[in-house]
């Protein structure tokens, strides 16, 4: 396949046997905390080591390759671990391109990356399974992110076949950290179906994936992973968990036809059994999402996508972020709010990731900003008291699908979950005692003088609220929650 680039500089993370970085130059150069610096037969450089968890000088690193292997291309993959740190980006004179990832998880996952582009000096920045995260990195001020997925899937696609085998498929981690997977999982054990768990590489996961009768995918936080990717392309009938519209995942593939979804446990057994009985139907649902993403994603098409962003500044309309209606509705105020508004985010994803049966209440007096922030975490149910501003802000933000309104106390559902609300300081004492949540987001604490700020702690202590942890403006009852590390 002929390439643009003669020579890519390939910086990340991630190890040679986990998501090795496909070859999108003639010739690459891969580095990182993972590789070790090596030759191939011809004395050609093909890999270098760089330090783990520290800044490292990536202009020196270039110039200390072979003319011959100069890049005309750095693509660097960064997390939120922050495992890979290339610095002095402003010192390299080719095209730059970071891939950010894992943004839906870890410590402050959204502000370290943040923190880390505004320092540098890309020229793109790309998120691959976090589309809905793009909003942050426009509202701070930057510029050209767009959404390309898959860019780290395996170039190796195997046409589906009827499987010989009567079995669900989990390849990856199960365990405390993965605590809605896990629940999902003990779930199907505890019944008679055909479920098989296991961890193996990337080179044989694709194989498994092609003679199993249905895989099953489970996301970690709501992000669009690379497993949906791999086992379409692996030929498997792909069974994922119902994602938010704003992770981009409806946008690529028709539910129903090229992979099937599920919200509850429930929803997924009985889908499964479904498709376990019929063989045929289910090959014919791998056979759609094979050939879509053989149109969409194969290395022809994906070098293409990086060809015309970098060189023509053109993105396809199907990876664009714009339809993320967030961007238009609204924005930051200022730099304390937009890290104020992220630092909310995170909080509350957090919790996501651990607990299922949570529900936000955007009270008349909140900034309803906050709940249409949260409103791509697929298993939140978002509640916001009406409002002429409230439903104008939803409204224009695409999200009258998502979010619900209520008048009166009486017409929200009844729940055994926990409750989050939003509110003003100057309503809080009032909507403590109207819906008694275990957690409150104070909207406008940053406003409040140090005076109102301390009168409000003993208000709070005094009915066994205590602030934080994560932000200032929050309020939980410890013993409701684990502490969020």
């Amino acid at each position: 396949m002929k390439v643009s680039w003669k020579n890519v500089l390939f910086s990340t993370h991630t190890k040679p046997a986990y998501m090795p970085p496909p070859k999108y130059g003639n010739r690459m150069v891969v580095c990182g905390p993972h590789y070790q610096t090596a030759r191939d037969g011809d004395g050609n450089i093909t890999s270098v080591q760089t330090p783990a968890r520290q800044p490292y000088d990536i202009a020196s690193l270039i110039a200390a390759l072979p003319a011959h292997q100069k890049p005309d291309l750095l693509i660097v993959r960064v997390d939120a671990g922050m495992e890979n740190m290339p610095e002095n980006l402003a010192a390299v004179d080719v095209p730059k391109l970071a891939i950010l990832g894992d943004s839906h998880h870890l410590q402050a996952p959204i502000q370290t990356l943040l923190s880390y582009a505004l320092r540098q000096n890309f020229d793109f920045l790309v998120l691959d399974h976090n589309r809905q995260h793009a909003h942050w990195y426009v509202e701070a001020g930057l510029r050209n992110v767009v959404w390309i997925p898959a860019l780290l899937l395996a170039k190796d696609f195997i046409p589906p076949v009827i499987s010989p085998e009567q079995v669900i498929t989990f390849i990856g981690q199960v365990g405390s950290f993965h605590p809605h997977r896990s629940r999902l999982i003990r779930h199907i054990q505890s019944l008679d179906l055909p479920l098989a768990l296991d961890l193996v590489p990337h080179s044989q996961a694709a194989g498994r994936y092609n003679r199993s009768s249905i895989t099953l995918n489970c996301s970690l936080n709501g992000d669009l992973n690379l497993r949906v990717f791999e086992t379409l392309a692996a030929g498997g009938m792909l069974m994922t968990d119902r994602l938010s519209p704003l992770s981009g995942l409806y946008s690529l593939f028709s539910e129903g036809e090229e992979f099937v979804d599920y919200d509850s446990h429930d929803e997924f057994v009985d889908k499964a059994k479904h498709y376990l009985a019929n063989p045929a139907e289910r090959n014919q649902v791998a056979k759609r999402g094979f050939n879509n993403i053989c149109r969409l994603m194969n290395m022809h098409s994906r070098t293409r996508t990086l060809d015309n962003l970098v060189k023509k500044g053109r993105i396809d309309p199907l990876f664009t972020i714009d339809s993320d209606l967030r961007m238009a509705a609204y924005g930051c105020r200022s730099k304390a709010d937009l890290f104020f508004r992220i630092s909310v985010y995170e909080w509350v994803q957090e919790l996501h990731r651990q607990f299922d049966g949570i529900r936000v209440i955007n009270t008349t007096s909140g900034d309803i900003r906050i709940t249409c922030d949260l409103a791509d975490l697929p298993r939140l149910s978002l509640f916001s008291q009406v409002s002429e501003h409230n439903r104008n802000i939803v409204a224009q933000s695409g999200l009258t699908q998502v979010v619900s309104f209520f008048g009166n106390t009486s017409e929200l559902p009844a729940t055994t979950g926990r409750s989050i609300i939003i509110c003003s300081a100057t309503q809080l004492q009032d909507q403590l005692e109207v819906y008694d949540p275990v957690a409150v987001i104070i909207s406008d604490f940053n406003e409040l003088d140090e005076q109102k700020k301390l009168a409000l702690g003993a208000r709070l202590a005094a009915t066994g609220y205590e602030f934080g942890p994560g932000f200032a403006g929050l309020a939980t009852r410890p013993q409701h929650w684990p502490v969020v590390t």
